[in-house]
């Protein structure tokens, strides 16, 4: 389903199906967006980083108060200064590595 401000894209079969909703009030979207969801066999949703950060999750790419506080010590014996960098640096062992993951996991 991608909402482009005028039109709800509803995938059915090989096919989207067309949706106005430009003139339709908020309650009256939000309806149309349930029984969509209701008549689903499954939903997609696609988000990056970008989602995280709105959400106010800033430790992936900043060292901010938040990687401080959950990863001070990877930092410290790592040396480096965001979640991402945590996320691809080259750990001595699987132990090292999936600590890091487990406590990722842990602040989200």
């Amino acid at each position: 389903m991608e909402n482009t401000g005028k039109i709800i894209k509803v995938q059915e079969k090989e096919h989207f199906k067309m949706v106005k909703v430009k003139s339709k009030s908020y309650e009256e979207q939000l309806k149309l967006l349930t029984e969509h969801i209701q008549e689903s066999k499954a939903i997609v949703v696609g988000v990056a980083s970008g989602m995280s950060a709105a959400a106010g999750f800033r430790h992936y790419y900043e060292r901010d108060r938040d990687f401080v506080n959950y990863f001070g010590d990877f930092e410290n014996k790592y040396g480096y200064h965001n979640s991402f960098d945590g996320a691809y640096y080259h750990y001595k062992n699987s132990e090292e590595h999936w600590a890091f993951f487990a406590r990722l996991a842990e602040c989200l």
